[in-house]
């Protein structure tokens, strides 16, 4: 009986449906009080500060979260089905992960010993790595840290705006990269009938490029191509060759826009040396950066990122025209996002081209002055702190359903707002603000 005061239990009605919510009270085992098949309307909230081990395979056909602070991990699989949904603040290490139709949200660490299979949708702010091989038959969205040393194959499609590096990849679907992806040490990077776009840059040793099966020729659009020397990459096997690849000169195997450059082919206005940002006093964020050489620079425009996906411009400085002298530049933004956020630098020439640095991730961490009262509230509650990002915080209830469309939240980037619930019926919720839920009751 012991083991039944591991977790709360709360019955919710809906419609004409009983669903089930658990909710981690201390750490332990997963089984028996956990179901190892979650049905579709059920909850598990791991809390902050818990660690639950996998004892068994499970299958998630409803809602699991995992809060910041806490801990999933356990040698077993975990499935999502077409119903599931995996929200994962804090840290999930386990054996192998298969995404059916579900839908994966990791803005923590996630970490699997064996195969990660995405036939659903994963989306990646936080830290994914594997020693074994991911397969992308849905898609898989990374804007911050992807790592395998294992092959990456992608049928379906892959979107990446800041890193990955993998040993081998492999894409026969859709590759969207404006960020960076690196390959292993004289391994091949094969395009077969793949779109290919982004503005990125790819660091492969050999490139493998040719039609597929269906006679269908890649398209590379917008893309840098170089090894890990930062020279022409090998081409090897059949297909494109690399005076096809430069002439653009075999449309059945593939077509090749103007923007496709190799690295050394590629002229760029600055050469960055240092880029990086720093957190002071948890208040505010310096930018820092040197150039080694700058040539036609007009400006630096500085972007801000809540989600490492969708930017602002924050400030604009100066760049020094042309000159063989190294160039230091420094910034502050003195009004940060709380919690997690994503900097960058767009370097623009005086011809309106322009490039992006590589991406900068700073957390703020403002929850120790981050205040909800009255708390219970019958009508409204009030959210203080500073620089709290509406735009982030949401409301969910004891299912793990976001209810932030029912109520007016606000928007901008506040330190002082009051919500009103007084159209919720009295229940318990919770308010996701920084990548923390915080419990709301109703009353």
């Amino acid at each position: 009986m012991k083991k039944l005061f591991l977790f709360l239990f709360f019955i919710v009605f809906f419609g004409q449906s009983w669903a089930q919510t658990y909710i981690t009270a201390i750490s332990g085992n997963w089984s028996p009080t956990l179901p190892t098949t979650l049905i579709s309307g059920e909850t598990i909230l791991i809390s902050s500060g818990h660690t639950i081990t996998l004892d068994a395979d499970i299958e998630i056909n409803g809602t699991l979260t995992i809060s910041a602070g806490a801990i999933l991990e356990g040698p077993y699989e975990i499935t999502v089905g077409s119903t599931g949904t995996i929200t994962n603040l804090g840290e999930l290490n386990i054996e192998e992960v298969m995404v059916n139709d579900g839908i994966i949200t990791n803005n923590g660490t996630l970490t699997a010993s064996e195969d990660i299979t995405v036939n659903g949708s994963l989306t990646n702010t936080g830290t994914i790595s594997t020693s074994a091989d991911i397969t992308v038959n849905g898609s898989l969205t990374n804007s911050n840290s992807l790592t395998s040393t294992g092959d990456v194959n992608i049928h379906g499609t892959l979107s990446n705006s800041t890193m990955i590096e993998v040993d081998i990849m492999y894409c026969g679907g859709t590759l969207i990269n404006s960020g960076s992806i690196t390959l292993g040490n004289s391994r091949t990077l094969e395009l077969e009938g793949a779109i290919v776009s982004g503005g990125g840059e790819i660091i492969a040793d050999k490139l493998h490029i040719h039609k597929n099966p269906s006679n269908t020729p890649a398209a590379i659009v917008d893309m840098v191509f170089c090894d890990r020397n930062g020279n022409t990459p090998q081409f090897v096997g059949g297909g494109v060759s690399e005076t096809d690849f430069i002439t653009n000169g075999d449309l059945t195997e593939c077509s090749i826009n103007e923007f496709v450059f190799f690295c050394e082919n590629r002229v760029s206005p600055i050469e960055l040396k240092f880029f990086q940002t720093e957190v002071y006093n948890n208040s505010h964020v310096t930018l820092e950066w040197i150039t080694s050489s700058e040539t036609n620079n007009a400006y630096f425009e500085i972007q801000r990122s809540h989600d490492g996906q969708t930017w602002q411009h924050i400030n604009k400085v100066y760049g020094a025209g042309t000159t063989p002298i190294a160039q230091y530049y420094s910034t502050t933004d003195l009004e940060p996002i709380s919690g997690k956020s994503w900097y960058r630098l767009k370097q623009v020439d005086f011809d309106g081209s322009y490039s992006y640095s590589h991406t900068e991730i700073v957390v703020i961490n403002k929850r120790d002055i981050l205040s909800i009262y009255p708390n219970p509230s019958r009508d409204h509650i009030t959210i203080s702190g500073k620089n709290i990002d509406l735009s982030q915080v949401k409301l969910y209830n004891g299912l793990g359903q976001e209810l932030s469309q029912s109520i007016d939240i606000g928007s901008g980037i506040i330190s002082h707002q009051i919500i009103d619930l007084s159209n919720l019926p009295a229940n318990i919720y919770y308010l996701k603000i920084d990548e923390t839920l915080h419990k709301i009751i109703k009353q």
